[in-house]
């Protein structure tokens, strides 16, 4: 190659780099952000079921039906789920529906669900909600779930107030608990949800006290009722996001021993938050006679 031709080829390579700031050129084009992942809107909920597992049964627990906008529980959402429909398990794996009848039992499980494997721990529908739950560690005793930070003096006054009325379940605060410390509304401040044993009501059993549990939301200085019951033990076994629209749900169960201590019955339930008030979703009794689970717990 000449001499000629090598500085033509140089001036040439020269041209080429000045699209560069420092020739007087201008930058190349930034490439495009990728677009945001997107996001469902808020005030669309969608339909979610909650189950619990007995004996490779699912037993509902509550639901929300987005078609009909309503929620529910029992029947209605066992109705939600036709034969073939997905369920996630506690451990994230599908199930299918294959059937709307107990197993064979000898007993009356009640509205139930089969799949087509073995139903351990929880279910959920649909599968997107599986990532909502936030299922809090089981204990034994009156400390199942209940960590122990002891009740604001201002919640317990709240309480105190409500239970003047007529119709309180209770009167007056025994004992309480905070049972989990969570933002449950989205608004970026935790509410706590309390466990407590109440006095006896005014119509008096062998019971000495009513376990109850209540929600305090900082959002409005509220301190509500989600569930209460005689000689019952409660616990917050979770929250999580059933119908998608970025307010929790309490998912509760209380625990009541019989006399003798040699029989209990457990029941699940799930309450909502709504706007001035706790509603109670439903709830299943998933130990128990009512679950042919006596023999469980009925040894001598």
């Amino acid at each position: 190659m000449s001499r000629r031709m090598q500085l033509g080829m140089a001036a040439l390579a020269l041209v080429a780099g000045c699209g560069l700031p420092a020739c007087g050129g201008k930058p190349p084009p930034k490439p495009a952000p990728p677009p945001p992942p997107a996001v469902p809107l808020a005030g669309e909920p969608q339909s979610g079921a909650l189950f619990a597992s007995v004996r490779d049964a699912l037993l509902p627990i509550g639901c929300y039906d987005a078609r009909k906008k309503a929620w529910g529980a029992g029947e209605a959402c066992v109705a939600m789920l036709p034969q073939g429909t997905q369920v996630a398990m506690e451990t994230g794996a599908p199930r299918q529906i294959v059937g709307h009848e107990a197993p064979d039992l000898g007993c009356d499980l009640g509205a139930v669900l089969r799949t087509d494997g073995p139903s351990l721990g929880f279910a959920v529908y649909p599968a997107a909600v599986r990532p909502t739950v936030r299922a809090l560690p089981r204990r034994r005793g009156y400390s199942r779930g209940v960590a122990q930070a002891p009740l604001l003096a201002d919640e317990k006054a709240k309480i105190e107030a409500q239970l003047k009325a007529p119709d309180a379940p209770g009167n007056g605060v025994m004992s309480g608990s905070v049972a989990a410390t969570l933002d449950l509304d989205g608004d970026g401040k935790d509410d706590r949800v309390l466990v407590v044993r109440l006095g006896p009501a005014a119509l008096r059993s062998r019971f000495e006290y009513v376990g109850a549990i209540y929600v305090a939301r900082s959002a409005t200085g509220r301190v509500d009722l989600v569930a209460a019951d005689e000689g019952a033990d409660f616990e917050l076994r979770g929250t999580l996001d059933l119908d998608q629209d970025g307010v929790r749900e309490l998912w509760y169960a209380s625990t009541f021993v019989e006399e003798e201590g040699r029989n209990e019955t457990v029941t699940e339930g799930l309450a909502r938050l709504a706007k001035d008030r706790v509603e109670t979703v439903g709830e299943v009794v998933v130990g128990g006679a009512g679950t042919c689970a006596a023999e469980w717990n009925d040894s001598p």
